[in-house]
């Protein structure tokens, strides 16, 4: 059965500079009910589907140190770490 309830999203910034696009993720939400049952891995393979992708140049994203969930999340998803920040005073 279908319903028109959102139990996720993702939040991002498209940006275009000379012909070439690149998508910043900000924020992936899923309502705590259906967590650890594969929404998000959903959206973000729904990001990463070659449909987007043949318009995008890379897709980027930052994660709290701390936050090994999501990091796992992101790895499991095909993410690389890139850099790690320093920490600011």
């Amino acid at each position: 059965m279908k319903s028109n309830i959102l139990i996720g999203f993702i939040i991002g910034d498209l940006i275009y500079i000379e012909k070439i696009s690149e998508y910043e993720i900000l924020l992936i939400y899923v309502d705590n009910r259906y967590r650890n049952k594969g929404f998000a891995s959903y959206l973000i393979n729904a990001l990463t589907s070659p449909f987007f992708l043949q318009s995008l140049k890379k897709i980027t994203l930052e994660v709290s140190k701390s936050n090994i969930f999501v990091t796992n999340l992101y790895i499991k998803n095909g993410f690389e770490e890139i850099k790690k920040k320093k920490k600011l005073l």
